[in-house]
């Protein structure tokens, strides 16, 4: 590649890193801390304004991918987004 292809390049690496920050702070997003291992909570849809917004029952994550993790309900592995789980606190001070 020429020389000017690679200065167009690295610019252009540079600017969309520079609009994903501005994203990301807008949106105030930020990293995932859940690990295969965790206990997690299934978000679950609303049906009367009674229902809770998590199923009661906590679930085993087996593996996470990106924003992707599989998690295990009674032997069985159900694929789910991180922004639809709720990580259960590890030291019991949720209660």
């Amino acid at each position: 590649m020429s020389d000017v292809d690679l200065t167009a390049r690295d610019r252009d690496t540079e600017l969309k890193q520079r609009r994903k920050d501005y994203t990301d702070s807008r949106r105030n997003a930020r990293d995932s801390n859940i690990v295969p291992g965790n206990k997690v909570l299934l978000q679950q849809a609303k049906e009367n304004k009674l229902s809770t917004r998590y199923c009661e029952n906590p679930l085993t994550v087996v593996d996470k991918t990106g924003s992707k993790v599989t998690v295990q309900i009674e032997g069985r592995t159900v694929c789910s987004e991180s922004c639809a789980l709720a990580e259960i606190c590890r030291w019991n001070c949720c209660r």
